[in-house]
C-alpha cells in the first residue's frame, strides 16, 4: 500500500506486530519513519499515553517520544499513538554483535534501566505491579485457550486424550497455589518497565557502531520492585523465544557483567529473594506457554510449533519439578549472585 500524505510525499505502512489488545504499524517515508500503535482497549491506551508523557516530562531519554495521538473521547473505536522510531534493531540481534559492541550495549542498557528506576515520581493507585495476580491471569488465559487448541488439533487428527493437554493442565494446577501463597517482596517502590527483554530494547547502527537507543512497549509498566525488570533482563535479556536448556535462560556472562557494571554506576542492583525468583520465573514460563499455545493453534501444519511446545514443556518438567520444588529458581538465584559478585 502506498498512499500519499497531504504534502504529496509517498509513504508505506506495514504491520510489525499484532498482540491481543494492540497492533503496531511502521510508517515509512523517504527519509524517516515512525510507528503507529493502535489499542483495542481504551484504558490501556490512556495508561500508555500517561506513562510516556510522564517519562518525557521527567527528562527520561530512553523512551519513544509521542508525535501525536487520537482523541479517544471523539474516536472511541480508534485509540492510537504515533511514536518516533528509535532504531533499526533490538537485542535479539545479539549473535551479530562483536564482543566490543556487546559489552558497550550491556553497559548502556544497564545504566538506562537504572536511570528509569531512579526517576522520582509515583503514578499512584491503579499502577501497582503485582506478579501474583498476573500469574493467576496467565493461568486463566492458558485454561481458556485449551478448548480452542483442542478443537484445532482434533481437526488435524490429534486425539482428545493427547498427553499434551494433561501436561499443560499440570502446570496450571501447580501455578495457582504458588501464586496464592508467595509474594514479591518489594524493598522499594519505583517505576518499572514491566516487560524489559530483548525485543523491547532498541539498538541503532551507524557506521558499524551499535548503540542502545531506548526501551519499547511500556504497556505493562507501573509502580513496583526494580527486581521485576532486572530479573527479566537476567533471564531474557539477549535470548530468543525458545527455552532450549536451563543455561539458555541466562545471558552471556560478558553481557551480564557489563549490564551490572552499567546499572551500578547509577544505583545498587536490587536483591532477589527466593520467592521473587520463583514467582517471576513462573510468570514468564506461563507467558511463554501461552505464546506457544497460540502459535500452535494458528498453524495448520502442526509440526514446527508442536515441536517447540513439546521442547518447552520438557524443560519445565525436567528442571527438578520446577513448580513443586523450585530447583531451577534456586539455580538462577545462585547464578545471579555469582555473576553479580564477579563484578565486585
Amino acid at each position: 500500500m502506498t498512499p500519499r500524505s497531504q504534502t504529496g510525499e509517498p509513504f508505506t505502512v506495514r504491520r510489525v506486530s499484532d498482540a491481543n489488545e494492540t497492533e503496531t504499524f511502521r510508517v515509512d517515508f523517504s527519509r524517516s519513519r515512525c510507528f503507529l500503535k493502535c489499542y483495542g482497549d481504551a484504558a490501556l491506551f490512556n495508561k500508555s499515553l500517561r506513562v510516556l508523557t510522564t517519562l518525557a516530562d521527567n527528562g527520561f531519554e530512553y523512551s519513544p517520544k509521542i508525535l501525536g495521538f487520537s482523541d479517544s473521547a471523539k474516536n472511541a473505536d480508534c485509540n492510537c499513538l504515533l511514536m518516533e522510531d528509535l532504531g533499526q534493531s533490538t537485542l535479539l540481534a545479539w549473535p551479530m554483535f562483536t564482543a566490543t559492541h556487546g559489552e558497550m550495549l550491556g553497559r548502556e542498557v544497564g545504566a538506562a534501566l537504572a536511570q528509569l528506576h531512579s526517576l522520582d515520581f509515583d503514578l499512584g493507585n491503579g499502577f501497582e505491579m503485582n506478579v501474583s495476580p498476573s500469574i493467576l491471569k496467565s493461568v486463566a488465559l492458558v485454561e481458556e485457550g485449551l478448548p480452542h487448541l483442542k478443537t484445532v488439533l482434533s481437526g488435524n487428527g490429534v486425539a482428545g486424550d493427547d498427553p499434551l493437554y494433561a501436561r499443560i493442565h499440570w502446570i496450571c494446577s501447580a501455578a495457582r497455589p504458588l501464586a496464592a501463597t508467595k509474594v514479591v517482596i518489594a524493598s522499594e517502590r519505583r517505576f518499572v518497565h514491566g516487560d524489559c527483554w530483548a525485543p523491547n530494547c532498541v539498538v541503532s547502527v551507524a557506521l558499524d557502531v551499535h548503540r542502545f537507543r531506548g526501551f519499547l512497549d511500556f504497556d505493562e509498566s507501573g509502580m513496583g520492585s526494580p527486581a521485576l525488570d532486572v530479573f527479566r533482563m537476567f533471564t531474557r535479556g539477549v535470548n530468543a523465544h525458545d527455552y532450549v536448556s536451563v543455561t539458555q535462560l541466562l545471558p552471556p556472562i560478558a553481557f551480564w557483567q557489563a549490564f551490572v557494571a552499567g546499572y551500578s554506576t547509577v544505583r545498587t542492583l536490587p536483591e532477589l529473594d527466593d520467592d521473587t525468583v520463583l514467582l517471576l520465573l513462573l510468570f514468564y514460563l506461563l507467558r511463554t506457554l501461552l505464546f506457544y499455545m497460540r502459535l500452535l493453534a494458528q498453524d495448520a501444519g502442526l509440526t514446527a510449533p508442536r515441536r517447540r511446545l513439546e521442547k518447552f514443556l520438557a524443560i519445565v518438567e525436567c528442571s527438578g519439578n520446577l513448580l513443586e520444588t523450585p530447583s531451577l529458581a534456586s539455580t538462577l538465584r545462585e547464578r545471579y549472585s555469582i555473576m553479580e559478585d564477579s563484578m565486585i
